[in-house]
């Protein structure tokens, strides 16, 4: 499943961590690469990746934030913390949880493997640079674990709301019932999350060509398909 973590990261990619034009070397054509995901996944930039692409620890900063943020909402709607149906949306999240998911994420995506190889020039004038990424597999153990009642909170959780009565409530009722549950649900989530975060693993490896193609004004990018293809893989959900 795509998140739609990658309308942030296009749209970033464009602005603000583009390449300088120029006709950039070879192993330039890496450091955006390796600079481009470790900013986004790790929070990390590093000197010679700010000089290549003109920017600050600062700009780097917000980018990466915004991507957690960004993943935090899709974990809501993944997870239905948040249901669409009953007209919920992440803004209806507290903001206590939020930090908790987006610190959850930081703590999951430092533990992110990827190896990015020397670039290779294209005919065409763009560059493709070989990027050896291994999925995170913790959703994958979560999921397992609650499909298969594995997870004691899970059970004690469903157990203690599946007689509830909500035919017979007001709606004012329903409401504060709904947003109790789902902040409950939320945060018990979230501690699985991370009860499995000491054991978290990997699937098996992902190798993918990257293009870094140059636009009309000499600024060179990561093409948004491969960032769709990241950032499906970096993280597994089954």
């Amino acid at each position: 499943m795509k998140k739609i973590i990658v309308l942030i990261l296009s749209i970033t990619m464009v602005i603000g961590l583009a390449a300088c034009g120029g006709g950039g070397s070879k192993d330039k054509m890496r450091t955006l690469v390796q600079g481009n995901i470790d900013a986004i996944y790790k929070g990390k930039a590093s000197q010679e990746y700010l000089d290549i692409i003109d920017s600050t620890p600062e700009h780097e900063k917000e980018a990466y934030l915004a991507g957690l943020e960004t993943e935090a909402e899709f974990f809501c709607y993944y997870f239905n913390i948040v249901d669409s149906s009953y007209g919920e949306t992440y803004d209806d999240v507290k903001e206590e949880t939020k930090a908790r998911i987006v610190d959850m994420y930081k703590q999951i995506y430092d533990k992110s493997k990827y190896e990015t190889k020397e670039s290779v020039k294209q005919s065409d004038g763009s560059y493709t640079v070989q990027l050896t990424l291994e999925p995170i597999d913790i959703m994958n153990q979560v999921y397992e674990a609650l499909v298969n009642g594995t997870y004691e909170p899970y059970e004690e959780f469903m157990e203690k709301h599946k007689d509830v009565d909500t035919a017979s409530m007001s709606d004012a009722e329903f409401d504060e019932f709904l947003e109790e549950y789902n902040e409950e649900y939320a945060n018990l989530l979230i501690d699985c999350v991370l009860s499995f975060l000491p054991n978290l693993g990997y699937m098996d490896a992902k190798t993918m060509s990257i293009q870094v193609q140059e636009d009309s004004d000499g600024y060179f990018s990561i093409n948004d398909d491969d960032w769709n293809k990241i950032d499906d893989y970096m993280i597994y959900y089954p």
